[in-house]
């Protein structure tokens, strides 16, 4: 001791202890104790001074104690690790759509709360930087995607995708563009615990070498019956498998060809789109009638609103634009070579039944939208079959915007008519969709049937033979032979892909 007439009963190193103890739990010190004065001479500072330092001490041990414990409870890391996203991500059609998708599943059967899954397209180009009005550089530029509504619960794996049309960041974009702009898809999940109520968040991103034209994701759900017992079985071990859609199976092109192919199918697909309250239920005819009304030719093209029962758009307005391309090819040593020349776009004048001379529409019922071919039209030439074949290049761009009742929201939807992949049909008009009953089967909105011949109409369209172009399939355009290059999907990364879990997962 350094003071020993200090400390009151305490005859060792045990007592000393026991006080410690004592003073570090706050639990009384019974018969032992430090005394605050000798008889009034000598003060026990140095024993009291120690005292109050164990003490400090004590109390910041157990606040860093007790922080370290409540961090690692709420930050649980490994939570996330049993959070599978796909290693890679595939652009491809579903019921008509141009989607991009990836594949999101939950390892472990303790279920999650309000998952949230957000993805970003992220481009660092230096031809697309740009400088703001204020002098700031920006380096880059990061573009949010809209993902489709996911089940919250993630009881099965389950695909998240994004609608690339007109609106989308990636509409347009091949695999080389998505290089050419250094390009990449940033995904991030978040989503909170149910055991701790701890957030946790996972974080994947696709390079364009990691993403796919014209694939799909191998399927991994299965349902087993044992008995009277029935389930379902997750093979994970196939969780990042991908493997390529029935239309591109058994056909040789490179990635940059599927891709250019799927990108020009946009808003070209013989589809209609399904009647979700909020969504852009606008629709387009797959083809355009050329045909003949009261001896005058018509370009005729089908649009509705396929939400029922009077459709949810107000304000509608068609739009349609003739573009010239021309192919002109050269002579002598150049005769191969051929380059695309544009002429000016031209807008051409609509209307329809009802208002022969507006091109505002109210889509109760499909509408039919025409366009007189007159001497005032820029499709004069197509009166003659010679004038109509030597336009083989030229297209038809129809836009059509509305008003979504719902959202509030300026919606558009747009087709791309092109006259050499036999996009106008000749002496044809629009089936009937309407019965007695003015119900509307969808089902024949963009079907055509053979129009029969007016009484004393010589029209050239209505000749026997036929059409000069007749419709093409997008995979007629296959490259030659030297330049085809088999896409298979038993890529090392995907080998790879299973290491954590080789079993089947019963949920």
């Amino acid at each position: 001791y350094v003071e020993p007439d200090c400390f009151t009963n305490m005859s060792g190193f045990l007592d000393s202890l026991v006080l410690s103890i004592s003073t570090a739990n706050t639990i009384g010190y019974g018969i032992r104790a430090i005394r605050g004065n000798l008889e009034g001479d000598v003060e026990c500072i140095y024993p009291i001074a120690v005292l109050s330092i164990e003490r400090l001490v004590v109390i910041i041990m157990d606040a860093l104690l007790i922080g370290v414990l409540f961090s690692k409870l709420s930050q649980p890391k490994k939570r996330s690790r049993t959070i599978f996203i796909s290693d890679s991500a595939v652009v491809c059609q579903r019921d008509g759509l141009l989607k991009f998708m990836f594949r999101v599943g939950d390892a472990r059967q303790t279920t999650i709360i309000r998952p949230c899954i957000q993805a970003f397209l992220y481009t660092f180009n230096p031809s697309r930087r740009r400088t703001t009005l204020e002098g700031e550089f920006i380096p880059n530029r990061v573009s949010p995607l809209k993902l489709e509504v996911m089940d919250e619960s993630l009881l099965l794996p389950l695909l998240v995708s994004h609608v690339i049309d007109e609106r989308s960041p990636l509409f347009g974009l091949t695999k080389d563009d998505l290089e050419e702009l250094r390009a990449e898809i940033v995904v991030t999940f978040v989503a909170v615990n149910s055991e701790t109520g701890a957030e946790f968040a996972a974080r994947q991103s696709y390079l364009p070498s990691e993403i796919f034209y014209g694939f799909q994701f191998t399927k991994i759900i299965k349902s087993l019956t044992e008995g009277d017992y029935k389930y379902h079985a997750i093979d994970l071990a196939k969780f990042h498998d991908i493997e390529p859609q029935k239309l591109w199976n058994n056909v040789f092109m490179t990635q940059n060809e599927i891709s250019r192919i799927l990108m020009n199918s946009i808003g070209n697909s013989l589809t209609v789109p399904v009647p979700l309250i909020g969504e852009n239920t606008l629709v387009v005819s797959g083809s355009a009638a050329l045909t003949t009304v009261n001896k005058k030719m018509k370009l005729c093209f089908r649009v509705a609103d396929v939400f029922p029962p009077h459709g949810q758009f107000l304000e509608a307005k068609v739009y349609a634009y003739y573009y010239p391309w021309k192919k002109d090819e050269g002579a002598g040593e150049q005769a191969q070579t051929c380059c695309i020349s544009y002429g000016s776009c031209k807008e051409l004048l609509l209307g329809t039944n009802a208002n022969p001379s507006s091109n505002r529409l109210f889509l109760r019922t499909p509408m039919i939208v025409s366009h007189v071919i007159d001497k005032t039209s820029p499709l004069w030439h197509w009166q003659t079959r010679g004038g109509f074949s030597e336009d083989g290049g030229a297209e038809v761009l129809v836009i059509v915007t509305a008003i979504n009742q719902v959202t509030q929201a300026n919606e558009r939807v747009q087709r791309t008519y092109r006259v050499g992949e036999g996009h106008i049909r000749l002496g044809e008009r629009f089936t009937d969709i309407m019965d007695d009953k003015n119900k509307i089967n969808y089902d024949y909105f963009h079907q055509l049937t053979k129009d029969d011949k007016p009484s004393g109409d010589n029209c050239w369209i209505y000749d026997d033979n036929g059409s000069p172009f007749q419709p093409t399939e997008p995979l007629a355009q296959v490259p030659e032979a030297s330049e085809r290059t088999f896409i298979s999907a038993s890529t090392s990364k995907l080998a790879e892909s299973s290491e954590i879990f080789n079993a089947v997962d019963h949920v």
